[in-house]
């Protein structure tokens, strides 16, 4: 009996294993790359027990062929589903955009109308001010550059739009941080106002910024390590995809 149990073992880890891709995938990835001796050695062990259950028959073996269907279900819903809604694009922004700009226009036209001309600020969607900017530096404190009450209200919006960070740049932008991939970071730019032309061409020439209209501008910026920004052939994809050209 206790035999059997410990057949169980390889599989209940594999299990175990499968929620750290599953909670993010980058950085579960990256330990696997880091611990591919053990992992490898758990899977060889799995097959091990799988192929003397299969010798043996029973019921044992309809126990092994339901723990390993439930590792073959977690680890193809990580790959058919995990992964995707995990990675990012343009395309996949836009589609984004387009679902919740009412609630962005909102957040941003609120945070504008809740702060002076000199004062600009950081703002997550779990916690209070990150940062206050304003010509005498940075504060931490929300009186008087912000209320409570508006700051409450900011972070209830943000949620709305799907991001979970915003940094103001008034009087041009404001910018919403909305999915982290690896190392990099993809961000809305929603401008108070239709861009300039000299504003238009900057974007244009960044390859870290996408126009996807006039007021909205896809970004991507790079970590530590990795991509740094949008590869110039797939930036000028989305730039004719979206109506603009380099």
């Amino acid at each position: 009996m206790a035999r059997r149990i410990i057949d169980y073992i390889p599989f209940v880890v594999l299990l175990l294993l499968s929620y750290l891709p599953w909670k993010e995938p980058f950085i579960g990835f990256a330990l696997y790359s880091i611990y591919w001796p053990l992992l490898v050695g758990i899977i060889i062990w799995a097959i091990i027990v799988l192929l003397i259950s299969i010798t043996k028959g029973g019921k044992h073996l309809k126990g092994i062929l339901v723990a390993l269907g439930l590792v073959v279900i977690s680890y193809g819903l990580i790959y058919l589903v995990r992964i995707p809604s995990y990675n990012c694009d343009p395309d996949k922004m836009a589609r984004h955009y387009e679902k919740v700009k009412g609630r962005m226009d909102e957040l941003v036209y609120f945070t504008r109308q809740s702060l002076n001309d000199s004062v600009n600020v950081d703002i997550n969607s779990k916690g209070d001010v990150c940062k206050v900017e304003n010509g005498n530096g940075t504060d931490s404190s929300l009186s008087p550059s912000i209320s409570t009450d508006n700051a409450k209200t900011i972070r209830n919006l943000l949620k709305k739009t799907g991001c979970f960070y915003l940094e103001t740049h008034f009087p041009d932008y404001c910018r919403l941080r909305y999915k982290d991939v690896g190392f990099g970071a993809y961000f809305y730019r929603i401008y108070l106002s239709p861009m300039t032309e000299e504003q238009k061409q900057n974007v244009i020439s960044n390859d870290q910024l996408i126009p996807y209209s006039d007021r909205v501008v896809f970004e991507f910026g790079g970590g530590a390590v990795g991509p740094q920004s949008f590869d110039h052939e797939y930036k000028e994809y989305f730039l004719k995809k979206f109506g603009y050209s380099l």
